[in-house]
């Protein structure tokens, strides 16, 4: 490997250990349209998933069996501040290949590591912040006006019915109040006609 492949790939591995906390690194190997199978990449996107997945793996054989195949060559970075690095390379030939030829043997294996992106943060909220302590604060506010107007609708209702329950004992009285009034007048009416 030469000197300037070295100072590259060290370049990268400074990247790499920068932003593996706040962003990702893509490099990508992509075979030169101009070569014998470009039509068949150009229809890629048409192209049911299995016919993808197949033609995605006759590459990666192809690569790796065959270095000398041209390639062109993609090297992006990306960070959370907007800062973004990207070389794009046709027809590679020199520093670039044998950068390729490097690449290859490492990103081939395994596509995961092609992209390494911010692990992401569980979605549970981080108790100690502000905004959480907003969050559970109204939801404990929500709760007791709940709870106050579900209290308050069950004793309105309860008044209520105390109420009807009231003026039907009254009604009730007044009603058997009035019969043994009709009883007695007739009791009396019937002594006076004896």
């Amino acid at each position: 490997m030469n000197e300037e492949n070295e100072n590259f790939l060290s370049v990268v591995s400074n990247v790499q250990h920068h932003t593996n906390d706040q962003g990702w690194i893509k490099l990508t190997l992509k075979r030169d349209m101009n070569g014998e199978n470009g039509e068949i990449i150009k229809k890629k996107p048409f192209l049911k998933r299995k016919q993808q997945q197949e033609l995605i793996k006759q590459y990666e054989q192809e690569a790796l069996s065959n270095p000398e195949q041209n390639y062109a060559c993609r090297f992006k970075i990306k960070d959370n501040f907007g800062n973004k690095g990207t070389t794009y390379v046709k027809n590679p030939n020199g520093f670039t290949q044998s950068l390729i030829n490097v690449f290859r043997l490492h990103f081939f294996k395994d596509h995961h590591s092609l992209k390494k992106k911010i692990q992401k943060q569980s979605t549970q909220a981080d108790p100690k912040s502000k905004k959480s302590l907003k969050k559970i604060q109204k939801r404990q506010q929500n709760k007791e006006k709940r709870q106050k107007g579900y209290l308050l609708k069950r004793e309105s209702k309860r008044e209520k019915q105390r109420q009807q329950n009231l003026k039907n004992n009254i009604k009730n009285k007044q009603s058997e109040q009035e019969q043994d009034l009709q009883q007695q007048q007739q009791q009396q009416q019937q002594q006076q006609q004896e």
